[in-house]
């Protein structure tokens, strides 16, 4: 599982209707922590990108290492190349951040240059696993028992 589309991959399907479903639930399982304007907006209101806000999967982008991006920019200006259309696909670029997971690019079945966010908490693994750990540790401490059997 790479990122918060959970393996449902947002292909679109000859069936559209489930994964504008689904995306409900991406919405409710998402804790999005790099889109902070974004946030901002989503709690007065507007939110064009659809990401979830409150969830407990917390989901951060890669902290940058500039050879890294380096490598990075270059792919990206052959990929512009080659899939044609540079300028329509730098306004998805430009408007969406290059997120995989944002709404926008989902809904128009857009291609192009993406990064695939992470699902972890303060750039350290968060997922079902630690969801489970961090549940039961709470449930031990509310129910006051000492007990580590599962």
């Amino acid at each position: 599982m790479h990122g918060p589309q959970c393996g449902l991959g947002w292909d679109r399907p000859s069936d559209w209707r489930c994964v504008v479903e689904c995306r409900f639930y991406f919405e409710r399982l998402e804790n999005c922590q790099y889109r902070p304007v974004e946030r901002q907006l989503a709690e007065v209101g507007p939110n064009p990108s659809r990401h979830g806000w409150d969830g407990w999967l917390q989901v951060e982008t890669a902290i940058p290492d500039f050879g890294l991006v380096q490598v990075l920019l270059h792919s990206a200006a052959e990929a512009f190349e080659d899939i044609g259309q540079p300028i329509e696909r730098l306004i998805d670029l430009v408007e969406a951040k290059a997120d995989l997971n944002d709404w926008r690019l989902v809904a128009e079945n857009a291609v192009g240059v993406r990064y695939t966010p992470l699902t972890t908490r303060y750039h350290a693994r968060m997922g079902t696993r630690e969801r489970v750990l961090e549940t039961a540790q709470k449930s031990r401490t509310v129910s006051g028992s000492n007990s580590t059997r599962w």
